[in-house]
């Protein structure tokens, strides 16, 4: 049978949300909503022991921790949207940040970078339009200067376009996990099959879709490496 366990939430926190595994498995990072001042924190959680929880980034509003390894070192991409152009943090220094070139300008919302074919996709929606548009941009690195895939934006749709987790390669499939808000926020995931992936061309197909029996959910979705383990959020509406 198949086990679930529950992260513990703080009481300061009024609730967790947008969960990533870091890149070697041990560790979760997740937006903490801090009851008080209505501003997310990003905390990073100890697998072996869910209640081992420490605050990596505060002050500002910070949420969808997403993470990914370059050159051997890892890497998070907070969403910093309410007060900051996007940048990238290393995990291991995370008072230095690197501002992704090339949108400067753009205040962007769930950024989830994908590293293939020496090229760095940067998926992402825009602060007004981040439920129904969805940006693809590209660069040669993380560090080199991010432009816009020429067919963007590169899904239209509030039933996929707002990105809900990583990219995914498994069984030969590179997968996308899109959240479905075409009716309330966060209901359900799309699940994309990207079949076309390039800079010059974009192509994904719908495969499936990913729901919780009584609750509105998953709003994102996290795997660890082997995919042996999935990271959920979900939630219901109450007065």
């Amino acid at each position: 049978s198949q086990s679930f366990k529950k992260v513990p939430i703080q009481k300061k926190y009024n609730f967790y949300a947008d969960p990533f595994y870091s890149e070697d498995g041990k560790k979760i990072r997740l937006e903490a909503l801090d009851d008080r001042t209505g501003l997310g924190d990003i905390l990073e959680v100890e697998t072996e022991n869910y209640s081992h929880q420490r605050v990596l980034l505060s002050g500002e509003h910070y949420s969808y921790p997403c993470s990914f390894m370059y050159e051997g070192e890892e890497y998070l991409l907070p969403e910093v949207a309410s007060h900051s152009s996007q940048y990238l943090i290393a995990t291991n220094k995370l008072d230095e940040k690197y501002y992704l070139k090339g949108l400067e300008n753009k205040r962007i919302v769930d950024a989830t970078l994908h590293l293939i074919d020496g090229k760095a996709y940067l998926f992402f929606g825009e602060n007004n339009t981040a439920h129904t548009v969805l940006n693809l941009w590209i660069a040669d690195s993380p560090f080199e200067e991010f432009k816009p895939h020429p067919l963007n934006p590169v899904v239209i749709s509030p039933s996929v376009a707002r990105m809900g987790g990583k990219i995914v390669l498994y069984k030969g499939k590179t997968l996308r996990f899109g959240q479905n808000n075409s009716g309330e926020y966060g209901e359900s995931i799309s699940v994309m099959q990207i079949t076309v992936l390039s800079e010059q061309d974009y192509k994904e197909v719908k495969i499936g879709k990913i729901t919780i029996d009584e609750f509105s959910g998953p709003h994102s979705i996290g795997f660890n490496s082997d995919m042996s383990e999935i990271l959920i959020d979900y939630y219901n509406n109450k007065f």
